[in-house]
């Protein structure tokens, strides 16, 4: 009998504890899963926007390096132009210099007047016949 009265406290016992028992709570499952979720969206459009400012970064970099080169390039053309203006400047100013320096109707006087210079007509020209044998 006292084997029985053993058996019953320990059967009481074992009813008074708590009983733990393995649940399947699938409602904080999908919680936590939604959690991990959205901290892995996180992390994924933190990268995202900083490989994109890279990426717009390298590209501006790019577009300032060649507005660089153009701008070069374009000052040298000018600078250029600009010297082709002086060049043909003063090419017109030594031609207008020449002829200036050759003033054909003084030197028609002075070949008239001063060495008695006669254009050319029948009267004062003699023909010649030449063999050329």
């Amino acid at each position: 009998m006292e084997e029985r009265k053993v058996l019953r406290k320990e059967n009481t016992q074992i009813q008074k504890r708590a009983r733990l028992t393995v649940r399947d709570n699938r409602d904080l499952r999908k919680k936590r899963r939604i959690i991990e979720l959205k901290k892995k969206d996180r992390r994924f459009r933190i990268i995202a926007s900083i490989i994109t400012f890279l990426a717009l970064g390298f590209v501006f970099t790019l577009f300032m390096m060649e507005r660089m080169s153009l701008n070069r390039k374009i000052d040298e053309y000018n600078s250029l132009q600009a010297d082709v203006m002086a060049y043909e400047l003063q090419k017109d100013n030594l031609n207008k210099k020449v002829e200036n320096a050759i003033d054909l109707p003084r030197i028609q006087r002075y070949a008239l007047e001063e060495l008695g210079m006669v254009y050319r007509d029948d009267e004062n020209t003699v023909k010649l016949n030449v063999d050329r044998n």
